[in-house]
C-alpha cells in the first residue's frame, strides 16, 4: 500500500473531529494549522520508517513526541480540557501510525 500524507492528515483531522464533536468548529482551525505546520516532519518520519531508516521503537518514541506536541497545542490554543486534548492527540497519531504501518512492505 502506498503512503499518502494528505490522505493521512485528513484521517487525523477526522479522528480529532470525532473526539471533539460539538466543539469541533472552535477547534478545527487550530488543529488544521498545527498539522499543516508539521506536515514536512510527519512526511519525513513516515519516509524514514518506510525505508527502514527508523526502527519501530525509535518511530514509536517519535510518535509519542508528536502526540505530546499536538496535545499541548490543542490544550493551549483551544478551550478543551487536558483529557480531551490527550484523547484527540492520541487518536490522531494512531491514524498516522496505522497509515505508515499499512504502507510498510511485508
Amino acid at each position: 500500500m502506498q503512503f499518502d500524507i494528505n490522505e493521512t492528515l485528513a484521517g487525523m483531522m477526522g479522528a480529532m473531529q470525532k473526539q471533539f464533536s460539538k466543539d469541533w468548529p472552535l477547534i478545527k482551525s487550530a488543529a488544521h494549522q498545527f498539522l499543516q505546520a508539521r506536515i514536512l516532519r510527519l512526511a519525513l518520519l513516515a519516509e524514514l520508517r518506510l525505508t527502514g531508516q527508523l526502527s519501530p521503537a525509535f518511530f514509536a518514541e517519535r510518535m509519542k513526541d508528536e502526540q505530546l506536541l499536538l496535545q499541548s497545542e490543542l490544550h493551549a490554543i483551544t478551550i478543551v480540557t487536558l483529557a480531551a486534548a490527550q484523547r484527540a492527540a492520541r487518536e490522531a497519531l494512531q491514524v498516522f501510525t496505522r497509515a505508515v504501518d499499512k504502507a510498510l512492505p511485508i
